[in-house]
């Protein structure tokens, strides 16, 4: 007998089946009794024989009675509970039915919302989430529940509110400009959004007059005249419009408005409730440009008079200096005389409205005060910036000012921003024409050239400086010596750093770019820019302006510091990406395409093998395309077509390029959102494209950027990368990392890298990508990366997830990997490498991807669930190498597995190791250790593995401690060994 001859009711019942006393046998209770406990012993880990899938349970059919197999996916006759079977007999197939370890899903209602003329009833349509037979109770909530009567329903709405608060008129929905009838209300347009009067009556909807009120409208001495709110109780919709004015009319008033905000539409004939909020009287005593009442009190005859009564002397506006301040006038002239003002007598420039500027050279010191507004327009070609300063010991100040790039009017052809800083830049471009024996000499760009510079060069007498200067002419403190032209270098000899600070600015509408700020480079002075709470948004898109737009650049050894601001780039996201084939012929503008299926006319190539960088569709014909470019090389590759392309936020550069000028940079506190260059070639959101010194990125958001959130040269020194949050990369056209520094230039490598507590996630729309990558020498470069340390970092639904390459140091610990459809840790030619204390989960390549390093590897208390590839992948490895404390669970290959221990001469500790594979593979192994010269394999645990331990092709093994369970071999020895410690041997 056993549990499943006699059921526990036939055991203890004490009557048979015809209703007769009957006898409960001792001996059956205490069989029954063990036969419980033995089931509920199996449903423990250490009784359970194998576990895996019900259509796998066949494989032990021939195991011995007591045999217990725990299928985690259910009976195969419906439920998906995980259950246990156990052999009944020795028979073939003799399985016990299934005992299960939970009971089934309970099932829950589905609820929807049906209207049942003006009520709302609660239907229950469906059963979702249990196991086993599904309810067939379908119904109404009803008062006594559930009734398949609709009439039983209750209603779930309550009753209707109480009508908002204010004037009543019906809305009635004429547009013409007539009385619109006794208590109602008309607008002049049937899309209210671009209604400009509406027309009331001056009777309320009560039949109350209300005349008195609708003249009222207008009293305030603000041109906003106050906000009139319509609302539609019976809808909720509301509409809501600026008031500017009242004209009165026959039984009517019209009420001028704009503003719209809200509904677009009302429902005719339905009753509104009109509420009024009014604006204050405008301040006739502001202190900026008070009015006639104004200036009367104060016994003042000019605004600047009136603001010295009031002690506000020190603000200069540029009106009182002629400007017109509408946005589109130049007003540069006027703006610099405020400036020069403004600064004799240590004052702020008051920018009240927006003045169009064209190379306002900015030469002394200043402070700008933004209010309503005000600000800067760029007018003219953008061959020039809207400001441009020139000089040394310069100190500006920008509070809450408007810096408006104006693309619309700005040519894609731009090549200046709109604030430009080049503070004794080095030029090596533009070429000096000269004559022997004469001062006079021109230059091919004349910008950032002042009196009073150095000029060398050849034919250039040393100490020769820049006398003056009128468009491209140059006249020289003394004659050259050769006649022709000839590359030149003009700066200042003797300076002094500028600094600059922004305070809640707003950047907009660039085509070229915000700031550009070029330091010192010849020496070595380091400009400061201070940038706090500004907002940057709605550029030009890459594509469209000719250059490289960027919102902030910086080069040649400037100090940078951002705080709180806000980087609005393109979105690039609902544009589609077109993939085929492009064949290109070097030197022609004629390509052909595989398809030209979803191809139109302007769309951008991204081919870096064959074209160059914004090569555009000009024609289409067929499968033949006409290009903006010619072609670079001759071949057929791989292309993508994009319509758009967003900007770098921050980009940090190299202008002048003889030395290596670092810049000191902190990003703190940021909002990143939409930026980067997925073409050109895959610039960074944040880019340290040219190295840094005290590089500190911390505390970030990047959102949906489309190229790596924060990128950089492997060259920048005292790194800190910190508390940032990458999420989701957009229209991706290459493998962008989350946070990646790359194959450096050719100078010193890069030191102290730390990459700590950053939450990197949804990357996986950019194959062959790494959340974290750090590249010391790809190009071979001679320099490696010194240190490395990455730690505490979060990534989620990535391709691969940290990746270090040539690096002499580098530690990867306390780091949580899960979903990563590549590999967890990839590392290559590191000299030393500490990976300790992570933790991975459903991880589809293998979790440790090692290989080449030279001097050792310590790789320790890492955990690891749902593994497709290797726990650790390991090849090539030198020196001593210790591998301990590390558990992998459901494992779907190997352990930890040594594919090639070439170079090893040190010993290897593989101890106190759990590898715990899923199942039903015959040729996995859970610690391979062959080729090693010596190698010690202690207290390691295997279960479900093909071979717990492989190991031979070895000067010394000692093996001591191990475990496995349920592995078709415990060791397998493939020879070679000349000392072998194996106390069970």
């Amino acid at each position: 007998m056993n549990v499943w001859t006699k059921r526990g009711y036939d055991i203890f019942s004490p009557t048979d089946a015809a209703g007769l006393l009957r006898s409960v046998l001792n001996g059956d209770v205490q069989v029954w009794a063990t036969e419980v406990e033995r089931l509920f012993k199996a449903g423990s880990f250490n009784s359970v024989d194998a576990v895996g899938l019900y259509a796998d349970r066949s494989t032990y059919d021939g195991e011995a009675e007591g045999f217990v197999y725990l299928s985690i996916d259910g009976d195969g006759a419906g439920s998906s509970s995980t259950v246990a079977f156990i052999k009944e007999s020795t028979a073939s197939g003799d399985w016990s039915p299934p005992v299960p370890f939970q009971g089934d899903k309970g099932w829950s209602p589905l609820f929807r919302v049906v209207n049942d003329g003006e009520r709302r009833l609660l239907e229950v349509f469906d059963w979702i989430g249990g196991d086993g037979e599904k309810p067939d109770l379908i119904g109404y909530i009803g008062a006594a529940g559930l009734t398949a009567n609709i009439a039983e329903a209750v209603d779930i709405r309550g009753p209707q509110g109480v009508s908002g608060s204010g004037l009543s008129w019906s809305f009635e929905g004429g547009i013409t400009d007539e009385n619109p009838g006794a208590g109602n209300l008309r607008a002049n347009a049937a899309d209210l959004s671009a209604a400009t009067e509406l027309f009331v009556s001056k009777v309320s909807a009560g039949g109350d007059p209300v005349a008195s009120f609708l003249a009222g409208l207008t009293n305030s001495t603000s041109t906003h005249k106050g906000y009139l709110i319509l609302t539609e109780p019976s809808t909720g919709a509301q509409v809501t419009y600026d008031v500017t004015g009242t004209t009165d009319a026959a039984g009517y008033v019209k009420i001028a408005v704009s503003g719209h905000s809200g509904a677009a539409a009302l429902t005719n004939a339905a009753l509104l409730s009109v509420v009024f909020s009014r604006t204050g009287n405008a301040g006739d005593l502001n202190g900026v440009n008070p009015g006639a009442a104004g200036l009367a009190v104060l016994g003042a005859e000019t605004p600047a008079a009136a603001r010295d009564a009031i002690n506000l002397s020190f603000l200069v506006t540029p009106e009182e200096r002629g400007a017109v301040g509408d946005g589109s006038t130049n007003d540069t002239v006027a703006v610099n005389a405020a400036i020069v003002a403004a600064s004799s007598v240590g004052g702020t420039v008051l920018l009240s409205k927006q003045y169009g500027v064209d190379l306002l050279e900015i030469d002394r010191s200043a402070s700008f005060l933004g209010r309503n507004g005000g600000g800067f327009v760029h007018v003219g070609t953008g061959t020039r910036p809207a400001i441009d300063v020139v000089g040394d010991d310069i100190e500006l100040f920008f509070d809450g000012v408007l810096f408006d790039g104006d693309k619309t009017a700005i040519p894609a052809s731009a090549t200046r921003p709109l604030f430009y800083s080049h503070r004794n830049l080095g030029v090596v471009n533009p070429d000096l024409t000269k004559t022997s024996g004469s001062p006079t000499a021109t230059v091919s760009d004349a910008m950032g050239i002042s009196p009073g510079m150095y000029v060398t060069g050849t034919g250039v007498p040393a100490g020769t400086t820049v006398a003056s200067i009128v468009g491209t002419t140059v006249t020289l403190s003394q004659n050259a010596t050769t006649t022709g032209t000839d590359e030149c270098l003009i700066f200042h000899h003797i300076s002094v750093a500028n600094r600059y600070f922004f305070r809640d600015c707003h950047f907009t509408r660039t085509m070229f770019g915000a700031i550009r700020l070029y330091g010192d480079s010849v020496n070595g002075e380091r400009d400061v820019l201070d940038v706090v709470g500004c907002t940057f948004d709605d550029p030009a898109s890459n594509d469209e302006c000719e250059s490289q737009p960027v919102f902030v650049q910086l080069a040649d050894g400037v100090i940078a510091r951002f705080r709180g601001n806000s980087f609005y780039g393109v979105n690039v996201g609902s544009d589609p990406i077109v993939s085929t084939n492009l064949t290109t012929t070097s030197g022609s503008a004629t390509a052909t395409v595989a398809s030209a299926t979803g191809l139109s006319v302007g769309m951008t190539v991204w081919s870096p093998s064959s074209v160059s960088p914004k090569t555009k569709i000009t024609n289409i014909a067929g499968t033949t395309l006409t290009l903006s470019k010619v072609a670079t090389s001759t071949g057929t590759n791989a292309a993508k077509f994009v319509l758009k392309d967003s900007i770098p936020a921050v980009w940090v550069a190299q202008y002048y390029t003889r030395d290596v000028l670092y810049s000191d940079v902190l990003f703190e506190g940021n909002v990143v959102k939409n930026c980067g260059s997925r073409m050109l070639p895959g610039i960074g959101a944040f880019d340290a494209y040219w190295p840094c010194h005290n590089l500190i990125v911390t505390d970030n958001e990047f959102l949906s950027c489309c190229s790596t959130p924060i990128r950089g040269k492997a060259g920048s020194r005292k790194v800190l990368i910190d508390g940032n949050t990458v999420d989701h990369i957009q229209g991706a056209l290459d493998a962008y990392n989350g946070i990646g520094f790359v194959d450096p230039p050719a100078f010193p490598g890069g030191d102290n890298y730390t990459i700590t507590n950053n939450i990197i996630r949804s990357l996986t729309d950019t194959p062959g990508s790494h959340a974290i990558a750090i590249v010391g020498n790809a190009s071979g470069h001679p320099p490696k990366i010194k240190t490395a340390l990455i730690s505490g970092n979060q990534l989620d639904r990535v391709v691969n997830g940290i990746y270090v390459y040539d690096v002499i140091d580098a530690s990867i610990f306390g780091n949580q990997i899960s979903t990563a459809t590549g590999v967890g840790v990839k590392a290559r030619q590191v000299n030393a490498l500490d990976a300790c204390n992570n933790r991975f989960r459903d991880i589809t390549g293998s979790v440790f991807d090692i290989r080449d390093l030279a001097e050792g590897l310590t790789l320790n208390d890492n955990s690891a669930h749902n593994v497709s590839g290797d726990f650790a992948e390991l090849r090539a490895i030198a020196g001593a190498v210790i591998v301990s404390g590390n558990r992998g669970y459901v494992l779907r290959s190997n352990g930890i597995y040594v594919y090639d221990g070439t170079g090893s001469t040190v010993g290897w500790l593989i101890e106190g190791n759990h590898m715990v594979h899923f199942g039903g593979v015959a040729v996995d192994t859970a610690i391979h250790a062959v080729g090693l010269t010596r190698v010690r394999l202690a207290n390691n645990a295997a279960y479900l593995f093909a071979n717990a331990l492989s190991f031979g092709s070895s000067t010394q093994v000692d093996i001591l401690g191990n475990s496995a369970w349920a592995c078709t071999s415990a060791k397998n020895n493939t020879g070679s060994i000349t000392t072998l410690n194996d106390p069970a041997t």
